[in-house]
């Protein structure tokens, strides 16, 4: 029977749960691809937040920054 230690996939649960269900001590990296994507729309999204609070006196302004994407 073969060890597992490492498992490499993409960032979604229930990846990670069915891989800590069948290999509990196994350590799990994500690939590159989805940490950078989830870091950048993690970084857009908080811009756009900050955006829109800034323009909080202009609620015309506002509505086109809460919907754009």
């Amino acid at each position: 029977m073969r060890r597992h230690r490492i498992v490499t996939m993409d960032m979604n649960t229930t990846f990670n749960l069915e891989a800590m269900a069948h290999c509990p001590k196994v350590q799990v990296d994500y690939d590159m691809f989805h940490l950078v994507t989830k870091f950048g729309r993690d970084a857009f999204d908080r811009a756009k937040v900050d955006q829109a609070n800034a323009l909080r006196d202009n609620p015309k302004s506002r509505q086109i920054i809460k919907l754009s994407r």
